[in-house]
């Protein structure tokens, strides 16, 4: 019994320690949260927001039109010929242009 005591003892003590960390970590995330920004941080987070957005944007876009680019692959082969030279430059375009933009952000705020 004086074990199934000191097991009872250890268990609760290394609980309760993890919720006084979690709450020193939710603290310290507050007061971070509640300071002012600098304009540089709010120009950080506006830029990585449209990257972000930018890449799901293309990345959806390219998608749709590789699955339909697909589907009429599969369907009617004589005409996925047709439907292809209009998509592909499309794909190749959105890709090229997102990289080069990418590549322009980063080489632009390095300046």
């Amino acid at each position: 019994m004086a074990g199934t005591s000191t097991s009872q003892q250890t268990i609760p003590s290394s609980s309760s320690a993890q919720p006084s960390e979690l709450q020193a970590w939710q603290q310290k995330a507050l007061v971070e949260a509640s300071k002012p920004k600098t304009p540089a941080q709010i120009r950080a987070a506006g830029d990585v927001k449209v990257k972000v957005g930018v890449l799901w944007l293309v990345g959806v876009t390219c998608s749709i039109l590789a699955l339909f680019g697909g589907i009429v692959f599969i369907r009617t082969p004589e005409h996925a010929k047709d439907f292809w030279v209009i998509i592909a430059p499309i794909i190749t375009a959105g890709v090229t242009g997102t990289i080069a933009f990418l590549t322009g952000e980063k080489a632009g705020s390095s300046k």
